[in-house]
């Protein structure tokens, strides 16, 4: 290992002491990730010098580097989620072009574990085969995600409409919205079992 990389045991023991003094900020290990202030690193270097002398610029580089490029992370960093800084404050908005950089990230390390995924499964498979089988592998994660989006908005609508006056034209519009939901659960629910059997 190169002097300037550092190792996984260190990266965990720098986000164990900083998710002990940031908790609001920094998730432990199984926690729920927040979108992070933009400029953090340079709030991490100055509580560095006055808490963790020890912590260099470059284990704090390398833990901003895992805790950031994983794929919990990146799921957080939907357009207008809250940034937080060190004492979970808010930090500003995640803005679209945010958004969509995260979106596109998680959907390379989804199609780099598909292809193991694959070659795992398969060995004698060549590397095209192995990108084949992880096309198929991510539209159906895609599908899935596009599905269960549509759902949540279609219940969010559910209960606006609750809420409102129940009239007639209401009252058909929210069976409309009801067998609209009951057609999207089953077509998850069939894309579960296809990713299931695949």
């Amino acid at each position: 290992m190169s002097k300037n990389k550092a190792s996984k045991p260190e990266i965990q023991q720098v986000r164990a002491a900083l998710s002990l003094a940031f908790p609001e900020c920094i998730a432990r290990k199984s926690g729920k990730k927040k979108p992070l202030k933009i400029g953090i690193r340079q709030d991490l270097m100055a509580a560095a010098r006055d808490h963790f002398p020890t912590l260099s610029r470059r284990l704090i580089d390398a833990f901003l580097r895992d805790y950031c490029g994983g794929p919990n992370y990146l799921k957080s960093v939907i357009k207008g989620a809250v940034r937080v800084n060190l004492q979970g404050s808010f930090a500003g908005f995640v803005s679209a072009d945010e958004a969509l950089f995260a979106h596109e990230c998680l959907r390379r390390i989804n199609v780099r574990e598909a292809q193991i995924k694959a070659k795992r499964k398969n060995p004698d498979i060549g590397m095209q085969q192995a990108s084949l089988a992880a096309d198929q592998a991510l539209s159906r994660a895609e599908v899935l995600m596009r599905l269960r989006a549509e759902l949540k908005r279609l219940q969010s609508g559910q209960e606006q409409s609750a809420m409102s006056d129940d009239s007639y034209f209401t009252s058909g519009r929210k069976r409309m919205r009801d067998n609209e939901i009951e057609a999207v659960r089953a077509q998850i629910k069939k894309v579960e079992r296809a990713e299931e059997a695949a």
